[in-house]
């Protein structure tokens, strides 16, 4: 993996463990972002106002102690409405389904996608600069497993034709 120049676009990394939010910080760097990194809903709307449309991609836990991502999300958007956004969890997402923590209205509108943890370093990277250096298929269906996963970290989904990052 080579480093490259530092790119003027932010990712905001909204992570609850601050070592996991710390080593989230690390990856996007590599990939020459610049990572802002806020624990709450509070810091990623102080971040987000701050930053504006300079935020390409909001890395977001989707659960997180004091609330949900669902509910960071729209309140982050509302002031970088450019702003991609990649939810991640270490649930799968049909559990996240029926807890009701994350929706498939959630990822439906082509600027959201999901990610599971565990993920490897050069996983992340390769979703990020897809997301945001790239139109990335997305995930917007009801089916959670993905299969048939290619190069580029994004798979066909089980009884459909839609696309979802697998890892």
């Amino acid at each position: 993996m080579t480093i490259v120049q530092e790119k003027r676009n932010k990712v905001l990394i909204v992570e609850d463990d601050a070592s996991i939010g710390t080593l989230l910080g690390m990856i996007v760097r590599r990939s020459g972002y610049e990572p802002l990194h806020a624990e709450d809903l509070e810091g990623a709307v102080d971040l987000a106002k701050r930053y504006g449309d300079e935020v390409v991609l909001v890395v977001c836990d989707v659960v997180l102690k004091s609330e949900s991502g669902r509910t960071v999300v729209p309140e982050v958007r509302a002031h970088c409405s450019g702003a991609r956004v990649l939810f991640i969890s270490g649930l799968p997402v049909n559990m996240l389904y029926e807890r009701s923590l994350l929706q498939p209205a959630d990822l439906a509108d082509g600027k959201s996608f999901y990610l599971q943890k565990p993920f490897l370093p050069d996983t992340l990277t390769r979703v990020v600069e897809g997301i945001v250096e790239r139109a990335a298929p997305v995930f917007n269906s009801n089916a959670a497993i993905a299969s048939d996963v290619s190069a580029t970290g994004f798979g066909q989904l089980e009884g459909g034709s839609e696309y979802a990052f697998a890892y």
